[in-house]
């Protein structure tokens, strides 16, 4: 993969991102065609043995590399500097439904935050990550061999090559993606945006996948993208990837719960006057 010009703005943190997301997404591949063992956490829903062996096998590359950082994984927590100025957020097998039933559809996730030097800093992702700034994100689809990849301010990356969002589909003819938590109250909002957009658009996507989702939106293959009751390592190197596109993506907090809208600068505020209305009906 030719080198891009990011070495003045954490080169070598995308170098290790994208190349153990890859490495990653290939123990991803292999387990995909083999027999993996599957079980419930507490909030019901699914872990695999791959789950937490890639977890593991990036944090310990990570650490390796940056001792001075922290690293936080969605299976074990934060191992490392706790102190750092930098943190890894890291989701080692993002889709773990689909990955459990064969359903190939599903990648790896690697951001890199930064911690934030005062309380007159102003990051774009104010809300996500409270004291933090996401700066590097990479998101691997090991099936379809996509990379998607972004520095913050260096701009975003599709299997190494830079790339911008494409206009939306014209009025009346988009495709939204979804994705959500599995609280009853997260679930019954979700449903009522559901409902609205199935009516009114082209059709609806949720592929359980939401690193993915949002990254589709940036390249264009979908129009936009709803999260809502996600945890942090769902979106946060794609956020990154999006914004970096020329894509609107700011995460907030919404009842508690974070509410992520993804889509074109064109579409965006209109999308969002009507899904914060969504979600406050009722």
């Amino acid at each position: 993969m030719a080198f891009r010009d990011v070495s003045a703005d954490y080169g070598a943190f995308l170098a290790a991102a994208e190349g153990l997301a890859l490495s990653a997404g290939k123990m991803l591949r292999e387990g995909f065609y083999s027999h993996v063992k599957a079980a419930f956490k507490a909030d019901n829903s699914v872990v695999t043995e791959l789950d937490v062996k890639v977890e593991t096998f990036l944090k310990e590359r990570l650490l390796a590399l940056f001792p001075e950082h922290d690293v936080l994984g969605e299976e074990k927590g934060s191992e490392g500097n706790e102190g750092a100025e930098f943190r890894w957020v890291i989701d080692p097998l993002d889709g773990t439904n689909n990955f459990s039933r064969h359903i190939p559809f599903f990648n790896v996730s690697i951001a890199l935050e930064k911690r934030l030097d005062s309380a007159n800093d102003s990051p774009e992702d104010k809300g996500a990550s409270e004291g933090w700034e996401v700066v590097v994100g990479a998101v691997y689809n090991p099936l379809l061999d996509e990379l998607f990849s972004a520095v913050k301010g260096r701009g975003a990356f599709f299997n190494g090559i830079a790339f911008k969002q494409p206009l939306p589909n014209e009025e009346g003819r988009r495709f939204f993606g979804f994705c959500h938590g599995r609280t009853e109250a997260v679930v019954e909002r979700v449903l009522r945006i559901f409902s609205y957009y199935k009516k009114r658009e082209a059709d609806i996507r949720k592929f359980g996948s939401a690193a993915l989702e949002i990254s589709y939106v940036a390249r264009g293959h979908l129009d936009a993208f709803v999260g809502y009751g996600l945890k942090l390592w769902d979106f946060r190197a794609a956020e990154l990837i999006a914004r970096e596109s020329g894509t609107m993506a700011k995460p907030e907090s919404y009842e508690g719960e974070p509410f992520i809208l993804v889509a074109h600068l064109s579409i965006y505020g209109g999308l969002y006057e009507e899904v914060i209305h969504l979600l406050e009906k009722g």
